[in-house]
């Protein structure tokens, strides 16, 4: 908490972007420099310019955040720090904004998508973005076959190789479980941006509120309708919810 308002009073930290195109940079540093003047909005497009144009970087949606919480737009201030949390989990500067963005809007659950023993799994693995728990699990397979090998061609590995498979089998099968419940929640994770979101038992506006739903709040998508998200929330709770009200983590 105390990270968090040093790094409010301070000013905000500027990710610095991976992006070799020289009109790229010119964006990104016009936006960096728009958003020190307060010009919020200029400095939004400027950064959407360069996601319209095919890239987009953590420090892209990190920015974006910043400049949404700015503007005291904390629903897309938390959807685009989730867009952000998508390539870099651990990065501490993301994290407290985040963080303070949730405490700010009262958000007290921030689980994943998936059941309860998915969602346990990913929080083991939390620090590791869907590229890096991807890299790991080739390493871990590659690494189990290399054991298989050594196993089969030298007889004094022989004894430990079960063992060892078996160890490295089960993080397969964990790490595998944590990247599935990742790559599940960025493609069904939406996030209010409105600052209220009624869920109805139907997808309809006549329909009765089943529940409400703060700004900034994380819910699963798991089905859609004209104008209409299906949406399950971390609780199991499951109703409809007006599309105007939410938008997807991955678009």
């Amino acid at each position: 908490m105390l990270a968090s308002l040093l790094l409010l009073a301070g000013g905000w930290v500027f990710a610095q972007a991976q992006i070799t195109s020289d009109a790229m940079k010119e964006h990104f540093t016009q936006g960096n420099s728009l958003f020190r003047q307060n010009r919020y909005d200029e400095a939004i497009d400027a950064y959407t310019g360069i996601l319209r144009r095919g890239f987009e970087s953590a420090a892209l949606y990190y920015n974006l955040g910043n400049c949404y919480f700015k503007k005291e737009e904390l629903g897309r201030a938390v959807l685009y720090y989730e867009r952000a949390r998508l390539f870099v989990p651990h990065d501490s500067d993301l994290r407290s904004n985040y963080q303070y963005c949730r405490l700010l809007l009262n958000l007290q659950d921030d689980s994943r998508g998936g059941n309860w023993f998915i969602r346990r799994i990913g929080a083991f693995f939390k620090g590791l973005g869907i590229d890096q728990l991807t890299v790991f699990l080739s390493m871990l397979y590659l690494s189990t076959i290399l054991i298989l090998i050594l196993g089969i061609f030298l007889p004094a590995f022989k004894g430990r190789t079960k063992s060892l498979i078996a160890f490295f089998v089960a993080l397969l099968f964990t790490a595998g479980i944590a990247l599935y419940g990742k790559v599940s929640f960025a493609h069904t994770g939406a996030v209010v941006v409105a600052a209220e979101g009624e869920v109805k038992f139907e997808p309809q506006e006549n329909a009765t509120t089943y529940f409400t739903l703060g700004e900034g709040s994380t819910v699963e998508v798991i089905d859609v309708s004209a104008g209409w998200y299906k949406i399950r929330r971390a609780d199991g709770k499951i109703g409809w919810l007006d599309k105007n009200a939410a938008e997807r983590i991955i678009p």
